[in-house]
């Protein structure tokens, strides 16, 4: 507890072992709701003590007793003497109440943040008043950056701002937009197959697979039905030799459109090599 300024927050001596953390929970408790026989100041300092209790349950007790707390018992209870920090919190949590606002703007102690806060959130009346309030201009610049996100504040209200600010040479810098991300790059185009590159042994293989109906052993595409080999009548006579010996025997006689000699014989067709006939 040493390291809380109860002094500087305003909490009576009386009543500081009901903020201990050692102390009994039902006593946080009482202090937290604001249920202990003290002064509104005096109930807020303890209240925003008792906001950082180990205790979740004190914890939110107490913010809400600053946070309900009516607004005009509130403005009452500040003065010049409220710890910056106390005025912060019920700034920061209470940002809607325009008396607040107005209040926290006329106590000096106000720390930068505090300021910037009214700023941001005042209505037009109470921007007006910021307007008006060139000392506080000169101490926090940074309220003209607020007010230029305020919806409350005026075109006219934030230009005299700027004007009063840039005469002092203290008008801050308004930070620049994030520039448009780039469009991203298309996608390079696939590139070209590689061209197959075959030997007439190749090709001669090729015909072969393709008449068979198999696989090409080039391009490995799907293969081909079975096809009917008499449509195939290269020749016009209707006989087909592998060979010369077939041509002697008579192949075609023998065994008719026998797949292995009609291929062959094909193949021999197709790569320059005329197949005799009887």
């Amino acid at each position: 507890m040493a390291d809380i300024p109860f002094d500087r927050l305003g909490v009576p001596k009386t009543h500081r072992r009901a903020v201990a953390r050692d102390a009994p929970l039902k006593a946080r408790m009482a202090a937290a709701k604001g249920l202990l026989p003290v002064q509104p100041h005096q109930m807020i300092a303890m209240a925003y003590v008792l906001v950082g209790d180990p205790d979740e349950a004190v914890s939110e007790a107490a913010r809400a007793t600053l946070v309900e707390i009516p607004v005009g018992k509130l403005v009452g209870a500040l003065s010049q003497e409220t710890h910056p920090k106390v005025l912060e919190f019920l700034v920061e949590n209470r940002t809607g109440d325009g008396l607040l606002l107005e209040r926290a703007l006329g106590i000096r102690n106000a720390n930068d943040r505090t300021a910037c806060l009214v700023a941001r959130h005042a209505p037009e009346k109470v921007v007006e008043l910021v307007v008006a309030n060139q000392q506080r201009l000169l101490i926090t610049p940074g309220m003209y950056l607020q007010l230029l996100e305020n919806p409350g504040a005026t075109e006219d209200q934030r230009q005299r701002v700027e004007s009063f600010l840039r005469l002092h040479k203290s008008l801050p810098k308004a930070p620049e937009a994030a520039p448009d991300p780039e469009p991203a790059a298309p996608p390079p185009p696939p590139k070209p197959a590689a061209p197959i590159r075959a030997s007439a042994k190749d090709l001669e293989a090729e015909i072969e697979a393709a008449l068979l109906g198999q696989a090409s052993t080039l391009t490995q595409v799907e293969p081909l039905e079975p096809i009917k080999l008499t449509m195939f009548d290269l020749f016009g006579r209707g006989k087909v030799w592998c060979n010369q010996e077939d041509r002697r025997e008579g192949c075609t006689a023998r065994h008719g459109y026998d797949a292995s000699c009609f291929v062959l014989g094909s193949a021999r067709q197709a790569v320059g090599v005329r197949p005799r006939r009887a």
